[in-house]
């Protein structure tokens, strides 16, 4: 078993009944999250029912407040529950990967003992129980890292939140799930506005680009029109490969699983 619940699509902020970007991505038994944004605890619960001693491991895109709220309540829960021990009956301590900086984030990071705070690189692979994860640098006001995983020749990507960048479409080369900021649209670019992720269009060319198998579109504002990213995310990959449908294209759902 392979793959991704979604936990939380919403940034900057999370609409009524609705949460952050927050993934939980599952291989067999091996459980990461990914960005732990406003709401994604309770999401959380609906999946792990408390049970933190299966989280493997946390990675942490970039240190902006929609991607990390929870982390906060996280370690509360960790520290709270009857089951603060790892699977070995030691004292529960979960790896956190994440950028360094800024610096006042990652040092209050760094401060939560439930923790075991390593900074993210380009170099860094980590290995967990056969899943594969490798991690590349993106574009953002804040360092911001897109993360791969791999595992039995099947390929997970999360661009994080990024601007259109050439890293994107090498990192994403052949991936079967690619889950891509579409906080944007192409009409956000033309209105000469500092842009800080990609619109839904660019998302659709860089999967198409890739060769990416299926797309999955997330970050979305309160209020956006998703129905209009998608299409965007369409045209974008019919403008490479001169058919909407050679890439399926969807938007994220909250508390729904796709298999990768």
């Amino acid at each position: 078993m392979f793959k991704l619940t979604v936990l939380g699509n919403n940034g900057p902020f999370p609409a009524k009944g609705g949460a952050c970007s927050g993934y939980l991505l599952q291989y067999e038994d091996t459980s990461v999250l990914l960005d732990f944004g406003s709401g994604s605890m309770a999401n959380l619960a609906s999946v792990l029912s408390y049970d933190l001693e299966d989280i493997d491991a946390i990675i942490l895109t970039h240190l902006h407040a929609d991607h990390i709220s929870d982390i906060s309540v996280l370690r509360y829960a960790v520290f709270r529950t009857n089951n603060a021990t790892d699977r070995d009956g030691r004292e529960l301590r979960i790896p956190l990967y994440c950028p360094s900086a800024p610096q006042l984030e990652y040092d209050v990071l760094c401060s939560y003992d439930k923790f075991e705070v390593i900074p993210l690189s380009e170099e860094l692979t980590v290995e967990i129980n056969g899943l594969t994860l490798n991690f590349s640098p993106m574009q953002h006001p804040y360092p911001v890292f897109a993360v791969s995983a791999e595992a039995e020749g099947r390929k997970f990507i999360y661009t994080g939140d990024t601007s259109w960048n050439q890293n994107l479409i090498q990192f994403s080369e052949g991936a079967d799930l690619m889950l891509a900021d579409a906080n944007l649209i192409s009409q956000d670019r033309l209105a000469g506005k500092p842009i800080f992720h990609l619109t839904a269009e660019e998302c659709g060319i860089a999967a198409a680009e890739a060769g990416a198998t299926r797309l999955l579109l997330t970050h979305f504002t309160p209020g956006s029109d998703i129905g209009r990213r998608v299409a965007e995310a369409k045209a974008g990959a019919q403008k490479v490969l001169g058919r909407s449908d050679s890439l399926i294209v969807e938007d994220a759902q909250i508390l729904t699983s796709y298999e990768i």
